[in-house]
């Protein structure tokens, strides 16, 4: 269990507003400063250093989040590919199957026209046009 104790503390509004944000851990921001005045270092450089361990510490942060959104964008990326190549495929397929019929009869209300476009996903008028 943690010696630490609780303790309630009055801020001006600005302090406040900064002290709310989700990636600022309070106890830890104001455990350290009262720390470095206590020690008699001199407030500014104190303030300083910690507001500059305080950035790198979201740069990281930010940058890991970055890294991760990099990561999903490419998964995505090779799933639309892997989609696209699928499309072609089947539409490939489906000229090959529907090519043996009549340019007349390649209508939207034509059965393999028909059968053809609920298998790729695709309406009739879409497919003919890919075709």
């Amino acid at each position: 269990m943690s010696d630490k104790k609780r303790t309630s503390i009055t801020v001006d509004p600005d302090v406040y507003e900064y002290l709310s944000q989700s990636e600022v851990n309070q106890s830890g921001l104001i455990n350290e400063l009262v720390k470095e005045y206590k020690d008699g270092r001199d407030r500014q450089v104190a303030a300083l250093e910690l507001r500059y361990r305080h950035l790198n510490q979201e740069r990281e942060e930010h940058q890991e989040k970055a890294e991760r959104k990099a990561n999903q964008a490419q998964e995505v990326k090779e799933l639309l590919e892997d989609a696209r190549q699928s499309e072609m495929e089947g539409l490939d397929e489906a000229r090959e199957v529907l090519g043996d019929i009549p340019d007349g009869a390649l209508t939207e209300d034509n059965a393999a026209v028909q059968n053809w476009a609920g298998k790729l996903g695709l309406d009739e008028s879409t497919l003919l046009e890919r075709l």
